[in-house]
């Protein structure tokens, strides 16, 4: 992705750079900058890590990262992505307040895991301030300021602003390092809620992750527009992952096009024995094809996807057949109901 298309010109819409355009410029930002915060809003909308990996700023890479994994949730994140996410936060509530708002509050438990986080990044200093902290609390029961005598005050002052002072230098040059190191475990995101189709050799994963542009009122009417709902998809094969994220459901009730309500419908009868087979087609702009077939006590999946890969910009073919339980199409039923409930369509 980079900054730049191969032209060496910015690639957003007209509509996406008025509007960032006015949102940040007033900031004195460069072009250059507000750009790449849409690139990096962009990742976030779409959990799209391995693009953050793509930007140039590390306070941009820090920031969309910390975003990506609150939507994901500290308990599915692995070690690497837990390591950032709670020296993050712990980073940000010295600068906001005090530390205490992470170690008597919101991480309470997370007081020891934070200190090893912050030696694992390098961040040394912070570290030996965060343990001293954590000492000192240990010997005072209830909220800090409640039950500490002056002395104690004092010098937790002393240390709570040393640790907001950087002692180690640049976080966000510390985080983009360790997650450089890491790179493979901090692009891997939880899927657990992916329709996940195999056939031993290729695996291909997908899921709707956000709506393809904020809601517009003065689209409503039209409704197609606010109803494209974005699929992330993941395709690997021989130990190599392709990427798709596109705008490939509709839901737009009001034209009685609903994509993720017609799959439900579809494996519903096929599971009830009412079809003999449901096949699921998504054109726009990839295309994207679903056949569900009832085979004796087993059902046969056909899975077709032609995207261009967002990287190398190739455009890349899948096909391939999986069997599957009545379990496992029962589950995939249930994934598309739990997608209808995240992106119901928007009037």
């Amino acid at each position: 992705m980079g900054l730049f298309n191969k032209k060496n010109k910015f690639s957003w819409s007209v509509y996406e750079e008025k509007k960032y355009k006015k949102k940040y410029k007033w900031l004195g930002l460069k072009i250059q900058d507000i750009y790449s915060i849409y690139l990096r809003d962009e990742a976030v909308k779409n959990r799209d890590i391995d693009g953050l990996f793509d930007l140039t700023g590390n306070g941009d890479f820090e920031i969309g990262l910390l975003e990506i994994f609150e939507a994901i949730g500290c308990e599915k994140l692995n070690h690497p992505q837990k390591v950032l996410y709670l020296c993050m936060h712990i980073e940000n509530a010295g600068q906001a307040d005090t530390v205490l708002s992470f170690l008597q509050e919101e991480f309470s438990t997370y007081s020891n895991e934070v200190i090893k986080a912050l030696y694992e990044i390098g961040a040394i200093k912070s570290a030996k301030i965060i343990e001293q902290i954590v000492e000192m609390l240990s010997k005072n029961e209830g909220w800090f300021y409640d039950t500490a005598d002056k002395e104690s005050e004092k010098q937790f002052n002393k240390l709570d602003t040393e640790f907001s002072s950087y002692p180690d230098g640049n976080m966000p040059k510390l985080y983009r390092a360790y997650a450089e190191k890491h790179k493979a475990d901090i692009i891997y995101q939880d899927r657990s809620d992916y329709v996940k189709l195999t056939d031993g050799e290729m695996t291909l994963e997908f899921m709707p992750v956000s709506y393809e542009f904020d809601y517009d009122e003065k689209r409503a009417d039209e409704g197609y527009d606010n109803n494209w709902v974005n699929v992330h998809c993941l395709f690997t094969y021989k130990g190599k992952v392709y990427l798709g994220i596109d705008p490939a459901w509709l839901v737009a009730d009001m034209h009685e096009t609903n994509d993720i309500k017609e799959t439900i419908g579809g494996i519903s009868s096929v599971l009830s024995g009412e079809l003999q087979e449901y096949h699921a087609r998504f054109f726009d702009p990839c295309f994207f094809n679903l056949l569900f077939v009832r085979s004796q006590d087993n059902y046969l999946a056909t899975v077709e996807y032609h995207f261009h890969e967002p990287k190398t910009k190739k455009l890349e073919w899948i096909k391939f057949d999986t069997s599957l339980s009545k379990n496992e199409l029962e589950k995939i039923m249930y994934l598309f109901k739990k997608y209808d409930s995240l992106f119901p369509c928007r009037e």
